[in-house]
């Protein structure tokens, strides 16, 4: 797994995105960086080309966390405000039919292995395979669901 380092600078990470743009919604302190896979970067681009609107990074690395996949930066969520929730309803259809989703299955082999709803965020992340419980021909991944109050919930 390739990592980035994450520096509150701005220089572009893709052709949308810049580090500033995953600095900034973390909670570290400020001057900190930080290691993310380079999968996270490119499947966020991947999923901007793809759906075509501009997307909003909106929790990368959260050190301070006692859980998940934010901790070690291994986890982004965001949102947009170009199409509120349809984005949510492309997302979930997308991993519905992780089987012959092609947008699937070219986020797997970018190396993505954890596609999550929170709220009204969606959650990518790069997870260890024994955190996963389905399989495809590029590994394990899983799919799930996110809340406050009943914490995760695996969909598959």
């Amino acid at each position: 797994m390739e990592l980035i380092n994450i520096s509150n600078t701005q220089e572009n990470l893709s052709e949308n995105f810049t580090m500033q743009e995953f600095f900034a919604p973390t909670l570290t302190k400020p001057g900190k960086e930080f290691n993310i896979p380079k999968c996270l970067i490119d499947s966020i681009q991947h999923l901007r080309t793809s759906w075509n609107i501009p997307i909003e990074i909106t929790s990368v690395y959260r050190p301070a966390d006692t859980f998940g996949y934010h901790m070690s930066g291994n986890a982004v969520d965001f949102i947009t405000y170009n199409e509120p929730l349809g984005y949510i309803d492309k997302f979930k259809t997308m991993c519905i039919n992780h089987k012959t989703s092609q947008l699937f299955k070219e986020l797997r082999a970018l190396g993505l292995n954890g596609f999550g709803i929170e709220g009204s965020c969606i959650h990518i992340d790069f997870r260890p395979d024994n955190n996963c419980n389905l399989s495809d021909e590029y590994g394990k991944f899983c799919i799930f669901t996110w809340s406050e109050k009943e914490g995760s919930k695996l969909i598959w």
